[in-house]
């Protein structure tokens, strides 16, 4: 159907999407309509001295995984990974160990998924473990091939690598959802005594400094939305043209008359 867009980098296509500005076209994105990557790095496409073009090394940071669409947030992830590996791009997923016992890597398609183990005894230990053995794993990937680009799909999982290692990676995107503050506070309970109204509300003011320092060290910003992108710039001070709405969009091999 006409309205039908196949999906591809954050779930969305190209096929019927409106076209983008000419700055880019300058990779093998554009021509399925999602040029922001190649736009953002200034090399979408790497040239090697043959004059052929090499995919680029993307890693993903999330706090989800591509292996279970459990809501928005995987599914976006897996449809952006399995898009950008389809174009010929070396891509791997660095996430949070959704539990302990969990599997401490998996390949899905051609994309591998590299995880992470967290303390979960206290808030404090969460974050702090997060941030370490995310910038080990971030390491170790490292280690095997350089990133030319990093997405960062939630703050907490890109916090280490990018403080720590922000000069190592070409150019660094943010992938924006919603709001870290915002997810924590439809989902905390409700406080009952003042104590847990200030943890509450220290909490949320972590969530939100947190996002902030990640996506305003990022080259690019990637919502889903006009309305986000005018959240982001209202709660996080993001100039617009450092934003593109990229929609999600159905995958016409699942949907279909």
């Amino acid at each position: 159907p006409t309205g039908v867009r196949q999906s591809g980098l954050c779930a969305v296509a190209a096929r019927r999407a409106p076209q983008w500005p000419e700055k880019f076209y300058g990779s093998t994105l554009c021509a399925h309509g999602v040029g922001i990557m190649a736009w953002a790095s200034g090399t979408g496409c790497l040239f090697l001295s043959n004059g052929r073009r090499r995919g680029m090394n993307v890693v993903l940071l999330a706090e989800v995984t591509i292996e279970q669409v459990i809501g928005g947030a995987e599914r976006v992830l897996r449809q952006q990974a399995l898009g950008l590996a389809k174009l010929g791009h070396n891509v791997r997923v660095l996430a949070r160990a959704p539990f302990e016992s969990a599997e401490a890597s998996l390949v899905i398609g051609n994309v591998s998924e590299q995880r992470y183990p967290v303390m979960r005894t206290s808030e404090p230990a969460f974050v702090w473990s997060s941030v370490q053995n995310s910038l080990r794993a971030f390491d170790r990937m490292m280690q095997a091939s350089p990133v030319d680009i990093a997405m960062i799909h939630q703050s907490l999982a890109g916090l280490g690598p990018i403080l720590f290692r922000y000069g190592m990676v070409s150019r660094w995107v943010y992938v924006c959802h919603s709001f870290a503050h915002e997810e924590y506070l439809t989902r905390a309970e409700r406080a009952a005594t003042t104590l847990e109204r200030v943890r509450r509300r220290l909490s949320v003011r972590a969530r939100r400094w947190i996002e902030r320092m990640v996506i305003r060290r990022c080259h690019h910003v990637i919502v889903l939305s006009t309305f986000m992108k005018q959240q982001v710039m209202a709660t996080h001070g993001i100039i617009p043209k450092s934003i593109t709405v990229v929609p999600g969009a159905a995958d016409p091999t699942t949907f279909y008359p």
